[in-house]
């Protein structure tokens, strides 16, 4: 991929995020915390139809794959889809980390729902999905 091309699709990647604060729970199976019973809690830091990046106190592999449920508090939507975790970064001394998440998109209800809630367009609702 040429240099011109890599600095465009950044570019355009981090114009369509939305910096925002929303809700984030996590089903991990490989998490064996009894007191969380395999749930961890986040909060996004950015959003977009592709991804998220989130702040957590745990340090997810690269790679991972997991549910996720989103509560998108502006538009009042709740969207569960799967997950897959592109990089991490430690913050505040490794207590939190903030994780790069590159959506599964299996369903096109979680699409449409991201599009209403970022950029406030009602869409169409298709009644056979």
């Amino acid at each position: 991929m040429s240099e011109r091309k890599t600095k465009e699709t950044w570019k355009d990647r981090r114009i369509n995020r939305i910096r925002e604060e929303n809700k984030v729970v996590i089903v991990w199976a490989k998490h064996k915390d009894p007191k969380r019973n395999n749930m961890i809690y986040a909060f996004t830091q950015d959003l977009s139809i592709d991804g998220a990046k989130i702040l957590t106190d745990i340090n997810f592999p690269v790679d991972t794959i997991f549910d996720i449920t989103l509560t998108l508090s502006r538009s009042m939507q709740i969207i569960t889809l799967a997950a897959h975790v592109r990089w991490v970064k430690p913050v505040y001394d490794e207590d939190l980390f903030h994780v790069g998440l590159e959506f599964i998109h299996e369903r096109p209800q979680t699409i449409s729902s991201l599009i209403r809630h970022l950029y406030g367009k009602d869409l169409p609702q298709d009644k056979s999905l």
